[in-house]
């Protein structure tokens, strides 16, 4: 950073600017110009809050039902954990390729339902390899969807609050990693007293909560606009 050229990307930002302002003039003609919903941000939110908590039953609560439903030991938990981890930095490396290909709503969509999905099924599915297939499947997805929803929240901003409601987003990220453990686990507690499916409850709730949002983000792309 301390080599970088900061006239240079002054004038390139400006450049840039030139460029929006042309484009969206443009779009103003043709009857197509992208207004950012007033509510697009308060959406984006639930959905951080929503992906937030499924990064915490991921880690802190699978640690616990893994072990004890499953009979992982820590080799196995280990190696689970490295493996999510290996499939989301892909995941990032293919995020511009899914944006080119289905847009960043779409995207934001996919990632949503597939970690949706991922965490209700493993949480009933307990036998392998399934079981561990929809585990990959929840990590991935949770970290396309949080990609994305970082990048609607940029994209859904006016220039002079973008800064703002990304700081927020970072917020409200951090507020839910801190009340969703102490949510989920009493709720795995209470769950795990069950007969059928024990220990499920949390996961079938946060699941449930991210296939109920995955259309918010096709709703912001419609109300976005004049």
């Amino acid at each position: 950073m301390t080599l970088l050229n900061r006239k240079a990307v002054e004038s390139k930002e400006e450049a840039e600017n030139e460029k929006v302002s042309v484009r969206r003039k443009n779009e103003t003609s043709n009857g197509n110009y992208h207004v950012p919903w007033k509510r697009a941000q308060l959406s984006l939110r639930l959905i951080t809050i929503i992906i937030g908590s499924t990064a915490i039953l991921s880690n802190s609560i699978y640690g616990l039902f893994a072990p004890k439903y499953l009979g992982f030991k820590q080799a196995q938990l280990s190696s689970t954990y490295s493996t999510a981890a290996i499939l989301m930095v892909l995941s990032q490396v293919c995020f511009p390729t899914f944006v080119s290909r289905i847009g960043e709503f779409g995207t934001c969509t996919c990632g949503i339902l597939l970690a949706g999905a991922g965490i209700t099924g493993m949480s009933v599915v307990r036998f392998q390899p399934f079981h561990t297939m929809l585990y990959m499947v929840q990590r991935t997805g949770a970290s396309v969807a949080d990609t994305a929803t970082a990048s609607l929240v940029a994209r859904e901003s006016r220039g002079e609050e973008r800064s703002r409601n990304l700081a927020m987003l970072t917020s409200t990220r951090a507020a839910a990693r801190i009340v969703s453990p102490l949510a989920c686990s009493k709720l795995f507690e209470i769950s795990s007293r069950s007969t059928r499916h024990p220990g499920a409850l949390p996961f079938l709730i946060i699941g449930g909560l991210a296939i109920l949002i995955s259309p918010l983000p096709r709703l912001i792309k419609v109300k976005s606009r004049k």
